[in-house]
């Protein structure tokens, strides 16, 4: 009879256990492929540095492209299966021709870790790494987050050599990860509160008859050069109407780098202005319009002027020496 419960109570705990990881949610890799692309991808194909991803689905791997040059080369490499996404480096380390390579991986990290948690449902949150010290690292890895990096210093920087990173896409865990280690995203940053007080600046280059680059930037300063301020651009067609966002996709004021508003109308003027991302204070809004069309010179009338002076030019020469031949011969 006890042998019978026993069995009974080990069925119902196996049918339990099936039953909750039915419901146990994963992220899957078309999902984190999209969300990959709207954070990162498109965001340095509008900076002009083409990127593009691709599922290589007969290896499990997330690859990740420069386009530069009519040629295409991986930057960055991840496995992948239906519980997590994963960087292995582990064979390299770090040496003076390698490093500037991983501050791209750095990066690409970056929008991993931020597309898998907006994906669970924690776009407002991020996980503060920047002060941890390499052997802390192992903390995360009952929460589905593993790390390995080493450090380097050379004539042309210091830092951590990122060598393994492997990230669960079980929401599960990312939940538990957020509730342990989780911090707003908005108040991440230390420098905010003084960025906060500092009104942007706009520019515009470069217009077209149907397009414009603008270029946000803001008082600050700051020693690192990977340090960012992440700016939104919006537009209105008046002064005083209504702005929306131009795109998604959000600029560095400090890095000099311009984005590029396309599908305007012709002979139109539009009104733009900038904020920090997590500010309330706006640029001056600044005023631009676009070009007008301009007329192919070869149909234009003004395209005849230079050719019928010219031929004029030449026929009252030749008739000149004409007459003077007729002229000597008298």
């Amino acid at each position: 009879m006890k042998k019978k419960i026993l069995g009974m109570m080990m069925a119902i705990f196996a049918f339990f256990s099936l039953l909750g990881n039915a419901f146990a949610s994963t992220i899957a890799i078309a999902d984190f492929k999209t969300k990959f692309d709207e954070n990162i991808t498109t965001p340095f194909n509008q900076m002009g540095s083409p990127i593009s991803t691709v599922i290589d689905t007969d290896n499990s791997k997330f690859i990740i492209q420069s386009n530069k040059d009519n040629s295409v080369e991986t930057v960055m490499e991840l496995n992948y299966t239906s519980d997590y996404i994963e960087f292995d480096n582990r064979a390299n380390h770090p040496t003076e021709d390698n490093v500037d390579v991983n501050f791209a991986v750095m990066v690409f990290y970056s929008g991993v870790l931020q597309s898998v948690l907006e994906l669970s449902g924690h776009e407002d949150k991020t996980l503060d790494l920047s002060e941890e010290d390499i052997e802390d690292f192992d903390k995360y890895n009952e929460y589905g987050l593993s790390i390995m990096s080493e450090s380097y210093s050379f004539s042309n920087g210091s830092g951590d050599y990122i060598r393994y990173i492997k990230l669960s896409l079980d929401t599960d865990k990312i939940d538990a990860l957020v509730e342990k280690y989780g911090v707003d995203a908005s108040t991440n940053d230390p420098n905010i509160s003084v960025i906060s007080t500092l009104k942007p600046t706009l520019e515009a280059k470069d217009v077209t008859e149907n397009s414009v680059v603008l270029y946000p930037s803001i008082p600050y300063t700051n020693t690192d050069p990977s340090y960012a301020v992440w700016c939104e651009i919006y537009r209105s067609t008046s002064e005083d109407g209504e702005y929306e966002l131009v795109s998604n996709t959000k600029v560095n004021c400090l890095s000099g780098i311009g984005l590029t508003d396309e599908d305007l109308s012709m002979n139109t003027t539009y009104w733009y202005k900038t904020k920090v991302d997590y500010g309330t204070i706006y640029s001056d809004p600044i005023k631009v319009t676009t070009k007008a069309k301009v007329e192919n010179p070869k149909t234009g009338v003004k395209s005849y002027i230079i050719p019928t002076v010219l031929l004029i030019t030449i026929i009252g020469s030749s008739l000149y020496i004409i007459s003077r031949k007729t002229l000597f011969k008298l």
